[in-house]
């Protein structure tokens, strides 16, 4: 079958080729023609001579040649009979890409001559590429007469023949096109051979003349395909050579006809059936196009002939189609009476489990066995840290990734001095700093304050790395680091420390430059007489020796490849010798045995598989050597550099790499090279190096060659016959770079990018983005915008904004000297709204934003603040300013950028009076937050309205995070407030609020809450220890908290120096309370449980979220049996008790929660219990109440969950008759039919094109054609029907009692057609038709969704499309079918149509759809050009996505190599038939596919047609 199909292909090249040589067998092509001969001249009796010529010359070259090659003797042989006979003798020249006829003619007027005419076969690869189209060729090449008197000569045939057969198998050196590499230039065996037969066209002349011959003119088509291969498929040139050969000796139109017979006996073999119904077509379509060119009338046997296989394989294919578009009639008499009694009912095991054990509750209060567990990382001082463990507890993670900040602050500088001479310093600091920053990418993200603080923290680490780098190794310090700090003035720096710190990073920054006289590019990636890795080659004598034993090794080895070489050119002579002596072995084949009419056996002599002399020659041509290659570079400095990074100095690949990820990763700078080179070849993967490398684990930059070595290359192994020295034995053939392996890139050059500096700038609310470019002041214009531009700029104004405050805001940032005056004048005059939360951004971006570097700390931007007059005014207006708002709580915005402002100036100021006069107005601004915090605590009491209580609670939690924002000052003054047990109370206090207020701020939108929430986290763990050493602030706060604490015994650690425990009692004799307080967190726990909260595990279950959203319910212990807590109020009317049930077989467990109104209990169910029992949007989408005291359970929509009377709950009742549940909808008698009743599942698979099972609402009701008093009177004979709902594509249908039709309820008139047969789109899975009751037009509906498509084994395309998940809404497509016109009349939507359009290209096959007429790709190509598509407005975002998707069948074809046109790869899609994806679909405002040179798809122009052509 392999071979068949391989003369396929060679013979009628159908659009999809394979991809890698084949290897066609010589006798098959040659076979094939023969035999087609022979029975063509059984046809042509009228041409029986000239066809038995060119027999008797195929004949000929078959019994010359032996698996393509010349045998010597039978050519000498044909010859000396050639001299006698006359005729041709046809050669083929393999190793020589030529071919050879010798033929016996005489002219007029002239005597005998032997003429010879040689062309070549295969064309060169750039040949078949350099332009569109055929390849025109004449035939033959050149032509030399010999005149049969000398050709006859005594030696002349014997040299002739063996000539031929030596060439025929032996390459001749320097025929071959050539390929540079590393300087080398090497034959390059993936193309075509230059003819060497010229020489012997050369030798003949000398015997003989050029002769003045007829030639032919062939247009022909090639292909040089490849994919991962050794060598490509092109067309073989056996085939080209019998076309030729025959083409020269039968008349023109004989000629063509035979190509046409030929053709057809391929097309009625056998094994034609087991090939794909495309390749038949493509092969019908071949020969039904040369038949059309043949010239009329034509012989009638030999078109008799054709046209018997035309039709049989027509027949076949018909057959086929017929087959796969067959579909039986669906059989709905099984729905005409359906079992309502038993389909309304359904057993629910789980469910009566449930219900019986929650029966069988009892009291009882949990012991409190609470044991507090602490996620906090203690780092030591003396100890450099290991941030394994930091995100473990999600309690704990920012907490612990400030402690990590803290300590490089604190205790780096001392590390690092003690840490000079440790070699893996560097490594542990690599190791660090990465953790640190992936550490920082998932928890800061989004935070431009936690942001700016993680870089400043990984400069300080990169520093110290750097300094025991130059410790270890003095020459890194003549290279500048090449370490940019332009970002350094977007950082937001609220501490004047940290300020400090930076400064100190750009100061040893700037010392590294100043002392350094080489470009950090030569230490990084540039391999030039002044890099590193060549200055410490010179300077180590490890890296010498290595460098001369490497070189040592590659000498002996290629010695010993010269040897090997000597070896098997004397064993490769010697084998030639062999053959050259022997003679073929021959057996006598038996054709036909003698009988009756035949008086002796008919006999040939056929020559032998195992014949000595052929195996002599074969073993000398499978004599390959592999090459020797150079291991080192042929350059001194690409040398070193190698040798140097097979064992670099451990600290130096640390220091490296830590920089580009410094560069790269942290401050966002991109590479300058493009990625993803065309080939990767690594050092560590070298074959002749890397056992010498020593590899550092997780190596980052290194070295690659996209240069492939020489012997990874297809010539790695040369034939023994044309190896030589120079061949064998080459320089090495890498070109190595520095290549960044994270990245994917080599490293040569780095680009700034805005990436890091953007996310260190506050992000403002999306109705004020036009203010966000004056705030984003970056490195490349430094100062921000000018006063110009914001007047310029007016028109963009938002509309909650006067101009005049537009204005007023967007001047503040213009320039690092006015911005602290302009918000001078602005707390003073105020045109702007502090209310407003864009006002707060802009202002802490102000007054936070570290600016250019200058001499002082206070840098460029902050001088203002050292001017003790300057500072006193300001902190003037901003007592004012806060006397304004004080009684306001609705002006916390205010409040918030007034504490910032009083907190950074006493960071920056140096006067102690300001210092006082800053601690004092936090002092009356905090107290203001805290009596805002208790007003709004009073107000959420008196409100009844959880949504509207949650609002006040939500703004309490703000002001509480804006309160503790008050004390985040510098260390000493920190220590100063909390000396006071008063103000330590308002911090715990506050700290409090906010632990128990997380569910409201998790769900805040305000963009200051997040800011504010982890500031008041990383302060809390700045002074916690401060905090728990004051038992009377502790005492004091929770009192405030807890009105019914009592002081107890001494607060106490527990497990952790950040949980206190204490013993207090409660008035009643015996009974004690163990309360347990995490200073850290806020969390306050009596007998292990929240006051008045729910535990943490019930808050985040998921009932929980259901039920109350984000709302924390105020709690107290209950006395109901199996509960353990009760809500203090009310909730939607209701009152609660919550419960746990942990489950013992399951890692999750269930919330319970009971109910209570107006007298009845309702006790929540979970979900699970209903299984797939029922669709899933009466499960996903709705809550389970159990009613006790009825046995009901009642299904209430989400949206109305505490609604006991909503109209649209239904009610799970159980029969106590038939032991089963019944899913009802109040009096209306309507019955949910449960997914595994008998007519749910029928209903179900008739629909499961368009939705899946648990998508469809199946209801049974009463007949709508009933009266329904009537009904009543007569209620055990009630006719009832099924309605059948399918939500997500709101689609809906009726069965009638006693008719099995499923009546369409958005279609009048409709109804489920039987038959789903459509006659086109076949393979189309999602689709659906309906039947006109009345008179018979039917209707399509196609689901909508993404398509998927695969071909099954009978090449048939499956398309689906994916149905919405339950619950989600979904469309569909309509369409009219119009059998009279043959076509799909959709809406006229465009995007209709489009997907229309795609799914007829997918769905295409050979042959015509019996509806459309035409196959699918034809339909494909009529609509794209009809006008109703070309007619539109603007296309949407879908259309283009479609657009796209239609044009994506198209293969994509790309060059190998990409820069050079010599061999293409063409990526088919094994999902599809080549003539859906070989269609070249370019439409009017649509996608162009045709193969560029890249394969990428290209936008075409407007008005493009689509076109296909297929290729002979």
């Amino acid at each position: 079958m392999n071979s068949y199909k391989s003369l396929i292909n060679h013979v009628f090249l159908p659009p999809e080729l394979p991809q890698s040589s084949d290897g066609v067998a010589f006798d098959t092509l040659l076979g094939s023609i023969i035999e087609s001969l022979a029975a063509y001249k059984l046809l042509r009796t009228d041409q029986e001579a000239t066809l038995e010529a060119s027999i008797r010359m195929t004949s000929r070259m078959r019994y010359s040649h032996i698996e393509e090659f010349i045998e010597e003797k039978k050519l000498a042989e044909l010859l000396h009979d050639l001299q006698r006979q006359g005729g041709a003798i046809l050669l083929y020249i393999s190793a020589q890409n030529a071919g050879m006829i010798i033929s016996r003619f005489s002219d007029l007027g002239s005597d005998l001559a032997v003429r010879f005419e040689a062309f070549e076969l295969s064309p060169r690869n750039n040949a078949v590429y350099q332009e569109a189209g055929r390849l025109h060729r004449s035939f033959p090449g050149s032509a030399i007469d010999i005149e049969l008197k000398a050709f006859t000569e005594t030696g002349l045939v014997d040299t002739v023949a063996r000539t031929l057969a030596k060439i025929s198998h032996q390459a001749a050196p320097g025929m071959q096109p050539q390929a540079r590499k590393a300087g080398t230039n090497m034959d390059e065996d993936r193309d075509t051979t230059h003819p060497f037969s010229e020489f012997l066209m050369g030798f003949l002349s000398a015997a003989g003349h050029p002769a003045q011959v007829n030639t032919i003119s062939k247009n022909t088509r090639e292909e040089v395909l490849w994919r991962d291969a050794r060598s490509p498929w092109r067309r073989s040139p056996v085939w080209m050579l019998l076309r030729v050969a025959l083409q020269l000796n039968l008349p023109r139109d004989l000629y063509k006809e035979f190509i046409v017979f030929m053709m057809s006996m391929v097309i009625d073999d056998s094994r034609n059936q087991h090939l794909s119904s495309d390749l038949r077509y493509a092969m019908m379509a071949k020969v039904a196009r040369r038949v059309f060119k043949l010239p009329s009338p034509g012989n009638a046997n030999v078109v008799r002939h054709v046209q018997n296989a035309l039709q049989n394989t027509t027949a076949a294919l018909e057959e086929q189609w017929l087959r796969l578009q067959t579909q039986a009639p669906l059989d709905l008499s099984g729905l005409a009476r359906p079992d309502f009694e038993r389909d309304g009912s359904t057993a629910l095991p789980a469910l009566d489990a449930y219900l019986k054990a929650v029966s069988a509750r009892q009291g009882g209060q949990p012991v409190n066995d609470f044991q507090p567990k602490s996620g906090l990382v203690v780092f030591d001082p003396q100890a450099l840290p290991r941030l394994t463990n930091v995100d473990s507890h999600r309690d704990y993670i920012n907490q612990n990734m400030h402690a990590f900040e803290l300590w490089v602050a604190a205790h780096m500088a001392e590390w690092r001095r003690t840490h000079l001479d440790d070699a893996n310093a560097c490594e542990r600091l690599h190791a660090l700093v990465k953790s640190y920053h992936e550490l920082t990418s998932r928890h800061y993200n989004g935070n431009p304050e936690a942001i700016s603080v993680a870089v400043l923290t990984v400069f300080q680490i990169w520093v110290a790395l750097d300094a025991c780098a130059l410790n270890l190794c003095p020459l890194m310090g003549e290279y500048k680091p090449g370490l940019s700090l332009n970002v350094a003035q977007n950082l937001l720096l609220p501490c004047q420390n940290q300020m400090r710190r930076l400064s100190e990073v750009e100061a040893y920054v700037a010392r590294r430059e100043e002392n350094a006289a080489l470009a950090s590019a030569k230490i990084l990636y540039d391999i030039t007489p002044h890099c590193f890795s060549g200055k410490y080659f010179d300077l180590s004598s490890d890296h010498q020796a290595l460098c001369a034993s490497i070189e040592a090794q590659a000498a002996r080895e290629k010695e010993a490849k010269i040897e090997e070489l000597a070896r098997q050119k004397s064993e490769y002579v010697c084998l030639m010798s062999l053959h050259q002596e022997a003679d073929c072995d021959y057996y006598e084949y038996v054709l036909e045995r003698a009988n009756q009419w035949i008086e002796h056996d008919v006999t040939e002599q056929r020559h032998s598989h195992s014949c000595q002399k052929c195996a002599y020659k074969a073993q000398a041509n499978r004599l390959h050597i592999g090459i020797h290659e150079w291991p080192l570079p042929s350059t001194t400095t690409l040398r070193k550099a190698v040798v140097f990074e097979l064992q670099p100095p451990s600290f130096f690949v640390h220091w490296r790499d830590s920089l580009i990820f410094l560069i790269v990763d942290v401050l966002g700078l991109t590479h300058t090279a493009k990625p993803d080179p065309r080939a990767k070849y690594h050092l560590a993967m070298d074959v002749h190096l890397s056992r010498r490398q020593h590899k550092t684990p997780s190596q980052r930059v290194g070295m690659l060659s996209k240069v492939k070595p020489h012997v990874v290359t297809h010539r790695r192994d040369l034939p023994i016959v044309t190896a030589s020295e120079f061949t064998v034995c080459l320089a090495n053939g890498l070109s190595y770079k520095y290549y960044d392996s994270d990245v994917g890139t080599f490293v040569n050059g780095f680009v700034s990018t805005d990436k890091v500096a953007l996310a260190c700038t506050y992000k403002l609310p999306q109705r004020s983005t036009a203010l966000q470019k004056f705030i984003n002041r970056l490195a490349a214009d430094q100062y921000g915008q000018t006063p110009n531009t914001v007047i310029a700029s007016l028109s963009e104004c938002p509309d909650h904004m006067s101009l005049d405050e537009y204005k007023k805001l967007s001047s503040i940032p213009c320039g690092w000297h006015l911005q602290w005056p302009n918000l001078l004048i602005q707390l003073g005059f105020p045109a702007i709204n502090f209310k407003n939360v864009e006002t707060t951004l802009v202002l802490l971006q102000c007054i936070y934003q570290s600016g250019p570097a200058e001499d002082d700390v206070l840098r460029e931007g902050h001088g203002f603040c050292g001017h003790y007059e300057s500072a006193a005014k300001l902190l003037e207006e901003l007592e004012i300013a806060l006397q304004r708002i004080k009684k306001n709580w609705e002006s916390s915005q205010a409040l918030t950028i007034f504490i910032n402002i009083a907190s950074r100036l006493l960071s920056l100021s140096s006067s102690t009076t300001i210092h006082t006069a800053c601690l004092t107005y936090l002092v009356e601004g905090r107290a203001i937050a805290f009596r805002w915090m208790h007003d709004l605590e009073e107000k959420a009491q008196q409100i009844s309205t959880h949504k509207e209580r949650n609002e006040y609670m939500s703004k309490r939690a703000e002001i509480a995070l804006i309160c503790v924002d008050s004390f985040n000052v510098d260390d000493i003054p920190l220590a100063d407030i909390l000396s006071s047990s008063e103000q330590a109370s308002i911090l715990l206090q506050c700290n409090i609020v906010v632990q128990e207020s997380r569910l409201l701020l998790g769900a805040s939108k305000e963009p200051t809450v997040s800011l504010l929430l982890l500031r008041s986290q990383r302060l809390i763990h700045r002074c916690y220890r401060t905090l728990a050493s004051d038992g009377a602030a502790i005492d004091a706060g929770i009192s405030r908290s807890w009105t019914g604490f009592q002081l107890g015994s001494p607060w106490t650690t527990t497990g952790s120096d950040h949980w206190l425990t204490t013993s207090t009692g409660t008035g009643l004799a015996g009974i004690i309370l163990q309360v347990h307080f995490n200073i850290l967190t806020g969390e306050l726990l009596v007998n292990g449980l929240p006051l008045d909260r729910l535990p943490r595990k019930y808050e985040d279950h998921g009932s929980y979220r259901t039920l109350f959203g984000n709302s924390a319910i105020e709690v107290m212990p209950t006395a109901t049996p199996g509960m353990d807590f009760a809500a203090k109020r009310m909730y939607s009317g209701h009152e609660l008790d919550f419960g746990w049930s942990a489950r013992a077989d399951s890692a999750t467990n269930d919330l319970l929660v009971r109910a209570y109104k107006s007298g009845k209990c309702y006790e929540l169910i979970p979900s699970r219990l209903f299984g797939t029992v029922f669709p899933a949007a009466f499960i996903q989408d709705h809550v389970h109440w159990y009613n006790l005291d009825e046995n009901v359970v009642e299904f209430r929509p989400i949206d109305q969950l505490w609604d006991d009377l909503c109209p649209r709950a239904r009610m799970l009742v159980y029969d106590p008759d038939m032991t089963r549940w019944r899913l009802t909808k109040d009096a209306t008698s309507q019955i949910l039919l449960s997914l595994t009743s008998a007519t749910s599942m029928v209903l179900s698979r008739l629909l499961s094109p368009m939705a899946d099972a648990t998508s469809i609402h199946i209801i049974s009701q009463p007949s709508s054609h009933q009266d329904f008093q009537a009904q009543q009177a007569r209620s055990r004979f009630i006719q009832r029907e099924v309605e059948v709902e399918l939500p997500g594509l709101q689609l809906g249908f009726i069965l009638q009692a006693n008719e099995p039709t499923l009546e369409s309820k958005e279609f009048p008139s409709m109804a489920f057609d039987p038959d789903q047969s459509l006659n086109t789109l076949v393979g189309l899975q999602n689709r659906l038709l309906l039947r006109h009751r009345l008179h018979g037009t039917r209707l399509l509906l196609i689901l909508d969704g993404d398509v998927t498509y695969n071909r099954d084994e009978q090449q048939l395309v499956a398309v689906t499309i994916q149905k919405a998940v339950p619950g989600a809404s979904s469309t569909f497509h309509t369409f009219r079918v119009d059998a009279m016109l043959g076509r799909l009349i959709g809406t006229g939507d465009l995007q209709s149509k489009l997907f229309l359009i795609r799914l007829h290209s997918l769905t295409t096959h050979c042959l015509p759809d019996p509806l459309t007429r035409k196959t699918g790709t034809e339909q494909t190509l009529s609509m794209l050009r009809s006008a109703s598509v070309r007619s539109f407005h603007r296309l949407t975002e879908e259309d283009v996505k479609l657009l796209r998707k239609i044009a994506a069948l198209t293969p994509v074809r790309q060059y190998y190599p990409g820069n050079e046109r010599v061999m293409q790869t063409v990526g088919w899609s094994s999902k599809l038939g080549f003539l859906s994806a070989a269609c070249r679909l370019s439409y009017w405002g649509g996608i162009h596919t045709g193969p560029s040179q890249k394969g990428e798809h290209v936008l075409s122009g407007l008005n493009n047609e689509a076109a296909g052509s297929s290729s002979q």
